[in-house]
C-alpha cells in the first residue's frame, strides 16, 4: 500500500528547493534559496515539523536555514558557523564538520555555539550521525578509516579502525552502525560496528555476489538500511541487498544510472536513487531489482530528504 510522503531536493542549477508530493508529483512548493550560498545537507527534525538545511557560504562561512513544513516558508538561524560539510541532529542540538574535520555543537534554542571535538589528526571526515545522545563520525586515514563514537559532551568512548577506505555509514535505532568500505581492488566491504563496547561484530570485507560468487566490486557511495536488510549502492549503479543479521548478501543488481544517493520510501519496497551531476531521479523497486521510473533534467540536482505524512 502506498503511503503518503513528500519529496524534498535542491535544484542547484535553479537554487530553489522544490517540495513535492510523493504519490502524486505535484510540485507543493518552489522555495528561492540563498544566491550565495551552497546547501550541504537537508535534515528532518523529530518532531515533523521543520527540516533543517546548512549550508556553505563563501570564505569558510557557513549558515543554518529552517523549513517549516506546515506553510512551507524558510528562515535563516540568526547564527554564524563554519562550513557545515558533515551535519547531524538530535532534537534541538546540531552537530557539523567543517572541511577541515573539526566539529562543532550548535544548540538550535539558545543558538549557543562551541568546538566539539579538534581534528588534530587531520583525518578526511566522511560522515556524522547521531542516536541515542551519541555522536558517530567517520575518518578516511589513507587506504584505512577510524570510526569515533563520542558523547553528548563531545567526550571521546570508543575508537575502531577500519580495514578498507569508509564511504558512507548508517546508524541503526538500535545504535547499531554500519559502514560501506572501499577494499583493495574496489573490493567492497562492510562493517557493522554496535554503540557498546562488546558489541563489535566481524568485520566482512570482499563481499560475494550470492549469484555468481564472485567478489563484489566498486567504490560504494550510500547505503540504507530496513529493520532487516541493508542497502548499498555503488557509484557505477550496482545494488546490493545485504541480510542485516548475518551481514551476508541476499541480491545484487545492475540498475543502469550510475546514482549517489538512495533514499528509501515510506513502504520499504521502494527507493529514490539521486544522480547529482546527471540530474536524475529514478524510482526503484527493490523487490523486482529494477528502475520503473527515470526522471532526467538538465539541472544539478543537490541534497534530498523524503519526509513521511
Amino acid at each position: 500500500m502506498d503511503t503518503c510522503y513528500q519529496l524534498l531536493i535542491v535544484d542547484t542549477t535553479a537554487q530553489t528547493l522544490l517540495v513535492v508530493d510523493g504519490l502524486t508529483n505535484a510540485i507543493l512548493a518552489e522555495l528561492v534559496l540563498p544566491p550565495t550560498e551552497a546547501i550541504t545537507g537537508i535534515y528532518p527534525a523529530a518532531d515533523g515539523n521543520k527540516v533543517f538545511l546548512p549550508a556553505a557560504g563563501n570564505g569558510g562561512n557557513g549558515s543554518l536555514h529552517i523549513l517549516n513544513l506546515a506553510n512551507y516558508t524558510l528562515y535563516r538561524l540568526p547564527v554564524a558557523i563554519s562550513h557545515p560539510e558533515y551535519f547531524a541532529l538530535q532534537q534541538a542540538i546540531a552537530h557539523f564538520a567543517d572541511p577541515a574535520g573539526n566539529i562543532y555543537r550548535l544548540d538550535t534554542a539558545t543558538l549557543a555555539l562551541m568546538p566539539e571535538k579538534t581534528n588534530t589528526a587531520q583525518l578526511s571526515c566522511m560522515s556524522l550521525a547521531t542516536q541515542g545522545g551519541q555522536l558517530f563520525a567517520l575518518w578516511e586515514d589513507g587506504t584505512e578509516g577510524l570510526f569515533s563514537i563520542l558523547n553528548a559532551q563531545g567526550q571521546l568512548l570508543r575508537e575502531y579502525r577500519l580495514p578498507g577506505a569508509p564511504t558512507a555509514m548508517a546508524i541503526a535505532p538500535n545504535g547499531m552502525a554500519y559502514i560501506a568500505l572501499a577494499g583493495e581492488n574496489q573490493q567492497v566491504g562492510l562493517a557493522a560496528i554496535g554503540r557498546d563496547a562488546g558489541e563489535l561484530l566481524p568485520t566482512a570485507l570482499k563481499l560475494t555476489c550470492p549469484h555468481c560468487k564472485a567478489p563484489l566490486t566498486g567504490y560504494p557511495i550510500d547505503l540504507a538500511l530496513t529493520a532487516n536488510t541493508i542497502y548499498i549502492i555503488t557509484e557505477e549503479g550496482a545494488l546490493t541487498v545485504v541480510d542485516r543479521q548475518t551481514l551476508h548478501p541476499t541480491y545484487y543488481m545492475l540498475l543502469g544510472q550510475p546514482l549517489d544517493k538512495i533514499h528509501l520510501l515510506p513502504d520499504t519496497n521502494q527507493a529514490i536513487g539521486l544522480s547529482v551531476m546527471k540530474g536524475n531521479l529514478a524510482r526503484i523497486d527493490l523487490s523486482a531489482g529494477r528502475i520503473t521510473a527515470l526522471t532526467a533534467t538538465s539541472h544539478y540536482l543537490g541534497p534530498m530528504a523524503v519526509i513521511r505524512k
